[in-house]
């Protein structure tokens, strides 16, 4: 486990924060697994939301971060990213290299942060894939999940809500992206080397439908839902979530929702916190992870135009990226 200090503000999966830092933070990674080292903090340059992002600087600042509102919050929070896996050049999405997860490995957060509760969208989104050693093994095998364990009545806990993401061997050759939670298929990886970007949405902005304002100003393209119009200049209007979870693979239209309904136990209260999540290979398969990008507290009304909002957003990858590997910078 690797266990990160920051001396400034900045940062993103936490164990520790003051009651300072905490009322004023966001939570992100951008980790493309290319450096000597992975999920660690390279200290983000835009810790306002008036210094506008550049293509130089993303490419510089692949981590983690904690970020404050200000540089005034100085506390030093101490953070945390369990990671097993190992760097590989075996395949790679974007780039030469990606993170590779044998059975039993995975990348994972033993415990977020107390603004991980706020009422604001949660993305996660990665890249995965398989090798052919993965897809002799008999269909029904679950070969790896990703999962969210949220509480309902406080950071601490205990989780009373998960939502999970199955990997399973099918039939055809492939493996099935299942939604655990009602068994629906939210997408495929249709062979070895091929990639499954997926997008997980957490909106807890129970009965009332939000603008989802996700605009990147280095493409100038919306990433996600797409907007009638062009609402960043003046002339549409932002596509809109309701409550849930939602799950998008490679694609900008969402491939499963679970509504707050059947999440139940007080979902999308004040108390509703992420406590953990994890991303496990399982029962002899191997995963490949890239493009591994998750950011808290961005993208709802109003929030379009900020600096902060708009860094996150050219961090992500496009929602409707290709299942074949391609140059991140040349999809537009």
């Amino acid at each position: 486990m690797q266990y990160i200090k920051y001396g400034k503000a900045v940062a993103v999966v936490a164990l520790l924060l003051s009651a300072t830092l905490a009322a004023n933070a966001n939570i992100f990674i951008d980790e493309n697994f290319e450096g000597q080292t992975v999920f660690t903090d390279l200290n983000y340059p835009i810790r306002d939301d008036t210094t506008s992002p550049t293509e130089a600087n993303i490419a510089a600042t692949q981590g983690i971060n904690v970020r404050a509102l200000d540089d005034a919050q100085a506390a030093p929070p101490v953070l945390s990213i369990s990671n097993t896996g190992t760097v590989t050049s075996v395949m790679a999405y974007h780039g030469t290299k990606c993170l590779q997860l044998a059975s039993g490995q995975s990348v994972s957060v033993p415990s977020l942060y107390t603004n991980a509760g706020m009422n604001w969208y949660q993305v996660m989104q990665f890249a995965i894939s398989v090798n052919s050693a993965t897809l002799q093994l008999p269909a029904g095998t679950r070969v790896g999940i990703y999962r969210q364990d949220w509480s309902t009545i406080g950071s601490t806990g205990p989780a009373s809500v998960f939502y999970q993401l199955n990997f399973t061997r099918n039939a055809v050759g492939g493996i099935d992206i299942i939604v655990d939670n009602n068994s629906a298929k939210a997408g495929e990886i249709t062979g070895a080397g091929n990639w499954a970007v997926i997008t997980v949405v957490a909106d807890k902005q129970i009965n009332n439908p939000v603008n989802w304002e996700c605009w990147d100003p280095l493409k100038l393209v919306y990433k996600g839902p797409q907007p009638t119009g062009d609402p960043i200049g003046g002339s549409g209007t932002y596509a809109t979530l309701t409550d849930g979870i939602i799950v998008f693979v490679n694609s900008n239209s969402f491939a499963n929702q679970i509504n707050a309904a059947t999440l139940g136990n007080n979902w999308a209260n004040d108390n509703t916190y992420l406590l953990t999540w994890q991303l496990t290979a399982t029962n002899n398969g191997t995963l490949f992870v890239d493009e591994f990008c998750y950011s808290t507290g961005k993208f709802q009304d109003g929030m379009a135009t900020g600096a902060m909002n708009q860094d996150a957003a050219a961090r992500m990858a496009a929602f409707n990226e290709p299942a074949s590997a391609v140059d991140k910078w040349s999809l537009y």
